[in-house]
C-alpha cells in the first residue's frame, strides 16, 4: 500500500480526533464496581487453571505403562472435553 500525502494527512486527523475526546470520569461506585469485576476474573482464571490440572489428572492412561489403545482413548476424551 503507497501511503500519499492525502492519505498521511487523513491518518494525522483521525489520531488527532481521538487525542481530543475526553476521559470518562467515573464515580467511586463505578470504580469499585470495576475492581470488583477485575478481582472475579482472576479468580475465574484461577479456577480454571485448578479444572484443569484436575482433568488433566483425572484423566485415564497417563502413566507410561499403559497401552497405545488406552492412550490414544484418553487423548480422544480430552479432545472432545476442549471443544
Amino acid at each position: 500500500m503507497k501511503l500519499t500525502k492525502s492519505k498521511l494527512k487523513q491518518i494525522i486527523k483521525e489520531e488527532m480526533r481521538n487525542l481530543e475526546r475526553p476521559m470518562p470520569e467515573f464515580s467511586p461506585y463505578e470504580t469499585e464496581d470495576m475492581s470488583t469485576d477485575t478481582q472475579m476474573v482472576l479468580l475465574l482464571k484461577e479456577i480454571l487453571s485448578q479444572l484443569k490440572v484436575l482433568n488433566y489428572h483425572m484423566t485415564p492412561a497417563k502413566r507410561a505403562s499403559t497401552s497405545g489403545l488406552e492412550q490414544a482413548m484418553a487423548q480422544a476424551q480430552v479432545a472432545e472435553n476442549k471443544q
